[in-house]
């Protein structure tokens, strides 16, 4: 265990399509997060934390690089069809698995893996250990070996329009159903992957390592396929779901790039009860999660590397959940791209005290903040800002972030171009190939007004634009400017 002196335990808890306004501790009270609430009051909440990239591979990879998507090279998930093109991490980008091995860490990365690295991360980063299953299909053919039937999740699949290399290709997206999970709870995927971290806190504590240990902990909720054991199943009621004023409304704001795509292919499908159904699921995922995150953290308490530990919990990206009828991610609205974030610094929780901040925050941010604390050599031409001073309460405006930017590619291959950039109260998308889209997000925070061709908002538009596309040049971007 660490001890007064040493470089502090990195404990790093990752989830997967999290957005940020269904946790209790950032303002929803409609799903059980005691867990994650309990860990934010003893942390600090940042609410204005968001993705580079409202798609799993290239957040996960900014995550891991400190770059933007378009410095670091993985830009969409890829498919079969596609290899790994664009969604690659670049061979000379360090990785923060690397850099924490490099600071004198043992490295464990639990749970899904989802970047791209050639070699394979397992292979790229020998001496980091990497507990399996690293993804669902994984984890779902385990059980089939064993003789365990989960059922046909190609039940909760509809086919998609999707493009690659320009060519319209035909693809099973996860819909918005849902279905109880059939076997005991102790089968269920993320719980897997608890017992796992647990295990590897149990043994580190028990052991005599003298490195200090980096736990990388990748849960899978609540990302589809929507479905869950029982308890969780059966937790809330559709129809004592509150859904959000947008829910399964189409605005004339919203651009139809994203009724050619996936989140509009797919949420054009569904009627507000099966979002009341949808939304029920989803946040019984999630108290999943929140279980799930809390036996880790009962383990790093019962074991007193809690005390010792840097915690992060954040997600790769949000859902719209059909906020403006629309299913997944992959766009640019608050749902979507807006993520929670909570790090504790070390110490016992009666050292540690709530607090709050608004400044903008993004993933490249988290990955400086974890070097930060490690002591680590920081990424080269990284974009992060450590957030260690506002996560111990020694700054509470730094780091000065006036402008926040995001990306997005296409998912299987380059399309549905967006790039957008965010201040505290505005919000520019550049949708290539359509019309942009601006709103003032104190005046209409659920962005149902396009004030893009306003004159009353002309000035800080023009700003705006100026700055993407300044933004845009110095990530070497081949997209057109706005």
């Amino acid at each position: 265990m660490a001890g007064h002196g040493r470089k502090p335990h990195i404990v790093l808890i990752l989830a997967n399509q999290l957005r940020a306004d269904v946790l209790g501790a950032f303002g929803d009270q409609q799903c059980p997060t005691p867990r994650i609430d309990l860990l934010s009051q003893h942390a600090t909440a940042f609410r204005r934390h968001y993705t580079p990239c409202p798609l799993g591979i290239p957040a996960r990879a900014t995550l891991a690089t400190g770059l933007s998507p378009l410095r670091h090279g993985a830009r969409i998930n890829g498919s079969a069809r596609t290899g790994g093109r664009h969604a690659t991490i670049h061979d000379d980008a360090p990785l923060l698995h690397e850099r924490l091995i490099d600071a004198g860490y043992r490295v464990v990365h639990v749970g899904i893996l989802n970047l791209h690295t050639q070699p394979a991360l397992p292979q790229r980063v020998p001496s980091a250990e990497f507990l399996g299953p690293l993804s669902l299909p994984e984890h779902l053919q385990q059980l089939e070996q064993r003789g365990l039937t989960y059922g046909n999740l190609d039940a909760l699949r509809d086919p998609v329009l999707d493009y690659i290399e320009a060519k319209p290709v035909v693809l099973g997206g996860w819909s918005g159903r849902s279905i109880e999970f059939p076997l005991r709870a102790e089968f269920f995927y993320d719980r897997v992957i608890a017992e796992n971290a647990a295990r590897v806190l149990r043994e580190y504590a028990a052991g005599s390592d003298d490195k200090p240990l980096a736990l990388l902990c990748n849960f899978n909720v609540p990302h589809p396929p929507m479905w869950a054991p029982q308890d969780y199943a059966e937790l809330i009621r559709p129809e004592d779901v509150r859904l959000p004023a947008t829910t399964g409304r189409w605005y004339a704001s919203t651009s139809p790039m994203h009724l050619a795509h996936f989140t509009g292919q797919m949420g054009a499908r569904l009627e507000l009860d099966q979002w009341r159904k949808t939304w029920a699921m989803y946040l019984g995922m999630t108290a999943l999660l929140d279980e799930c995150v809390g036996q880790v953290l009962a383990e790093m308490d019962r074991t007193g590397i809690l005390t010792d530990a840097v915690i992060a919990m954040s997600s790769d990206h949000g859902d719209m959940l059909g906020a403006r009828r629309l299913l997944g991610k992959m766009c640019m609205y608050e749902p979507a791209v807006r993520v929670p974030l909570i790090i504790k610094p070390p110490g016992t929780l009666a050292e540690s005290r709530h607090r709050h901040t608004w400044e903008l925050t993004t993933h490249a941010d988290l990955c400086a903040t974890l070097l930060d604390y490690a002591d680590a050599q920081p990424m080269p031409a990284s974009q992060g800002l450590s957030l260690r001073a506002i996560a111990e309460g020694r700054a509470d405006t730094a780091p000065p972030r006036q402008y926040l930017f995001a990306s997005f590619d296409g998912n299987a291959g380059l399309a549905f171009t967006q790039r957008m950039v965010r201040t505290k109260s505005h919000k520019l998308i550049h949708n290539i190939g359509y019309d942009a889209e601006f709103y003032d997000l104190i005046e209409d925070p659920r962005e149902t007004r396009n004030l893009y061709g306003d004159p009353n908002h002309a000035a800080i538009r023009e700003s705006l634009r100026q700055r993407l596309n300044l933004w845009m040049q110095s990530q070497g971007d081949d997209a057109p400017p706005l």
